[in-house]
């Protein structure tokens, strides 16, 4: 008998290896075999593309279990083989796979067997930067995520057709981790053990019953900084505010609207977490009085303003011995000067800086680029990336200044 506990495998299982024709196909041959070496049964299915690339000999060699290529000549083998398995993934999977598969499109025998399982799903794009990037796939991966797909996002180098950005398939050892965990001996969490308080999204400031201040914020990067620290092992909460992003359901999400709500919240959760990244942009002002009725249409409108609490010097009266706390400084100008700054007014361990007047990053980009800058230390630029890639970095940086080995 086997069991599923956290994303984590603790027996044998029996493991669906979807593989489509992408260039990083040889990849796949490395953790099939470290996986079989584990003891888990491993069966492989091949597009009409992966088998141009590599022969399903090869594959049958390391599964140790028949090739599946063709649906015709394995009658019913979908259904059969859908119902026995504990886990299927496709990895590399190619932008006309993950297109097909969002959309519930079941002309081959991999597509077929992805619209019958069951059981865990996962899902590992590699590809040029440019079709990583663009809307109609980053729209297929979100369809994906609403239907139970977990999305292994790819890192960002140098890619075999010459480009640099993101889109390389994921390290192998982080793609076993995802689908093996630690208990099977590859490698630990970077945060296990931390309980991380993460704040995401634009605070919304009301006028009256339908008018509010607000901002541009899309919640993207505070999204996807929560999950990067889930899949590094954290325990999660994730304060949000206005959000034009799916929520992560396996994170526990607090909602609050108002710059004064996310600091009631944070006030009663900051006793209990290591770890406070504050990635939510936070109104500085607000109206001195809220209308109860809706103000009527006039032509001029004066709103007296006054400024919201500052966040971090007010939950800096709570911080214990040993929290990090962690803040983000979204600039126009001057970028390094005012984090700087930041930093040392809000006392701060870590600030993350962009600049959101530079095109295609920030707000609702898929994509981010940050400099991060420590107490005393020199400001660390990470280059342009989607923001779950991003966030990895963000987390591997944060267990290295305060965690360590």
């Amino acid at each position: 008998m086997t069991t599923r506990g956290n994303g984590t495998l603790t027996k044998s299982k029996v493991i669906i290896w979807g593989v489509s024709g992408g260039i990083a196909i040889y990849k796949s041959l490395d953790m099939i075999s470290t996986l079989k070496k584990l003891g888990h049964e491993i069966h492989v299915v091949m597009t009409a593309n992966a088998v141009k690339m590599i022969q399903p000999v090869t594959f049958e060699a390391i599964s140790q279990n028949p090739v599946l290529t063709d649906t015709f000549e394995e009658a019913m083998t979908h259904i059969s083989l859908a119902d026995r398995g504990d886990i299927f993934i496709i990895a590399p999977a190619t932008y006309n796979i993950i297109g097909k598969i969002a959309h519930g499109i079941a002309d081959d025998l991999l597509t077929t067997v992805a619209s019958a399982v069951t059981c865990r799903k996962l899902m590992a794009p590699a590809m040029n930067t440019h079709m990583y990037e663009n809307s109609i796939l980053q729209k297929n991966l979100e369809l994906l995520k609403e239907n139970d797909y977990e999305i292994i996002a790819p890192d960002h180098g140098m890619l075999a057709c010459g480009y640099e950005g993101t889109g390389r398939l994921r390290r192998v050892e982080d793609i076993l981790n995802e689908i093996v965990g630690k208990e099977n001996g590859i490698r630990k969490g970077l945060l296990v053990g931390k309980h991380v308080l993460i704040t995401a999204g634009g605070t919304r400031e009301r006028i009256d019953p339908v008018r509010f201040i607000g901002n541009f914020s899309s919640g993207k990067m505070g999204v996807q900084l929560a999950k990067a620290c889930l899949d590094q092992e954290a325990e999660v909460t994730l304060v949000y505010g206005h959000v034009q992003t799916h929520l992560p359901q396996d994170i526990r999400c607090l909602h609050a609207e108002s710059a004064q709500e996310l600091l009631d919240v944070l006030t009663k959760e900051i006793s209990k977490v290591d770890i406070l990244i504050m990635a939510a942009a936070v109104g500085d002002y607000r109206v001195d009085q809220v209308q109860s009725h809706k103000i009527k249409k006039s032509n001029t409108l004066t709103l007296n303003l006054k400024k919201n609490p500052d966040l971090l010097k007010s939950l800096n009266q709570h911080k214990k011995k040993g929290q990090v706390f962690i803040g983000f400084a979204a600039e126009s100008e001057n970028m390094i000067d005012h984090a700087k700054a930041k930093l040392k007014e809000k006392n701060l361990d870590m600030i993350i800086a962009n600049d959101i007047t530079e095109e295609g990053i920030g707000f609702h980009s898929p994509d981010n680029r940050v400099t991060v800058l420590l107490p005393g230390g020199e400001p660390i630029p990470l280059p342009r990336m989607d923001k779950y890639s991003l966030s990895v970095e963000l987390v591997k940086l944060i267990h290295k200044s305060f965690i360590g080995d």
